[in-house]
């Protein structure tokens, strides 16, 4: 798996990457604990906290 994109909130708490493999994780704890949110999706390339 290659991380290819990473998003950080304006807090630095949560933080999300995507994967070249379609894999979407999410973190609230800076990283200590980290949720799949999606599979097997296209490979992501851009993430962006709204």
């Amino acid at each position: 798996m290659y991380r290819h994109s990473l998003a950080i909130d304006d807090s630095g708490d949560h933080l999300a990457f995507g994967s070249t493999t379609g894999n979407l994780w999410t973190t609230a704890n800076q990283g200590d604990t980290w949720h799949c949110l999606a599979n097997h999706l296209p490979p992501v390339y851009c993430l962006r906290y709204a």
